[in-house]
């Protein structure tokens, strides 16, 4: 079920993240080109693969060029994981890869699961939020922290939305 998002009552917590592994697959994409979907399609039947899981969530992590956010455009490509946190990151299952996530400061921000319209989602943050807040976006990747459904639903819903910050200089 989709649930209209109501931006007045949305406002992150402020949070350290340490440094994590993750296991999944990973494509290069744009906006313009989204393939999320399918990015999530093949690794959703195969995520019991990776061994060490920390726990049973799925994440959406994003890796993003330094001009990415400078001169925005639909077409600007950027890395997307499909993936799970792991506490060792050996023995990877075929096609699958590694990547270390440094910590830091990140704004935490809840949503819906099934958010009607996610570009709403990031637009307030984006274009609402930060440039209203203390801080200013950094330079590292971003992420999304999803519950893994019970149900054979392939589709991810964002539950907990991490993007990184400092403090404006």
């Amino acid at each position: 079920m989709h649930r209209s998002l109501s931006t007045n009552n949305i406002s992150p917590d402020i949070i350290q993240i340490p440094e994590f592994k993750v296991v999944g697959i990973h494509r290069k994409m744009s906006l313009g080109e989204n393939v999320t979907y399918e990015l999530f399609h093949a690794f959703m039947p195969r995520r019991n693969e990776v061994e060490n899981r920390s726990d049973k969530k799925i994440i959406d992590l994003r890796i993003y060029a330094r001009e990415y956010f400078i001169s925005f455009s639909p077409t600007n490509t950027f890395i997307k994981w499909a993936c799970v946190r792991v506490s060792q990151a050996n023995n990877l299952p075929d096609k699958m890869d590694y990547y270390f996530l440094h910590g830091g400061l990140y704004a935490r921000f809840t949503a819906p699961d099934h958010p009607t319209n996610p570009s709403e989602v990031f637009g307030f943050i984006f274009n609402d939020w930060l440039p209203k807040s203390r801080y200013q976006l950094d330079h590292r990747p971003h992420f999304d922290i999803l519950n893994e459904r019970e149900r054979n639903d392939l589709s991810p819903g964002t539950q907990l939305i991490h993007i990184p910050v400092v403090e404006k200089r």
